[in-house]
């Protein structure tokens, strides 16, 4: 698909292509916000650049965070 076609297309389904930007922005605006509280710099900077309609951001807030606090948690824990 060249430049002029995708244009094209964009430009014949403005809806459907807003709906993604949201879609994506959403996604993005979320993860980046968790990776940030939760000081995940490499995700985070991951996330700000890579840009796949949500994808990256979907794997980190529904597969990363939690594998990490599922394994956080099942530290042993010392007591002294």
């Amino acid at each position: 698909m060249t430049v002029a076609e995708l244009s094209q297309w964009v430009d014949s389904h403005p809806l459907f292509f807003a709906l993604v930007v949201i879609w994506s922005l959403a996604w993005k605006g979320a993860a980046l916000w968790q990776a940030a509280k939760r000081s995940d710099r490499n995700w985070f900077v991951a996330i700000l650049i890579i840009n796949f309609a949500g994808i990256l951001e979907i794997i980190y807030l529904l597969i990363i965070i939690p594998f990490k606090d599922r394994a956080k948690n099942s530290e042993p824990k010392i007591e002294n």
